[in-house]
């Protein structure tokens, strides 16, 4: 069984508008992995909503000005599972721009996320929170 047109819709405009709470809030199932992955200070494993946006989300935004957005560039379905290429823009605020690019893998059980997988550059998101949480105390 395939993932649903209506749900890929969904999924893809909450990522595109930068809701990623109400994602996780109203598209996940009761079971929730967020997989960062790479080297860096977030890669790790996420198995509480709560605990990826206190430790990953909300940290990164608490670095960046207003506005940042992702932009969709591609997407790809298998019978469970989204493959989303993002272009994330926007400037931090210490001024200096933060442009990452990510590729997420989501995957689907009865229409509901079970998993994240997402693959960035984990040393530019490093340093754009070095350098702001320096900034700012």
């Amino acid at each position: 069984m395939g993932i649903s047109n209506k749900i890929q819709q969904k999924v893809i405009t909450l990522i595109e508008n930068c809701e990623i709470r109400k994602l996780c809030d109203e598209c996940f199932g009761e079971k929730f992995l967020w997989v960062v992955k790479g080297s860096g200070m977030l890669s790790r494993t996420y198995t509480d909503k709560e605990e990826y946006f206190n430790k990953a989300f909300d940290r990164l935004s608490a670095v960046m000005q207003p506005n940042w957005r992702l932009q969709i560039l591609n997407t790809y379905f298998t019978d469970d599972t989204l493959i989303i290429e993002i272009q994330g823009e926007g400037k931090a605020k210490n001024a200096n721009h933060y442009n990452n690019e990510y590729c997420w893998f989501i995957k689907f059980e009865d229409d509901k996320i079970i998993k994240i997988t997402a693959y960035l550059d984990t040393l530019l998101l490093d340093t754009i929170l070095i350098n702001n949480e320096i900034d700012n105390g």
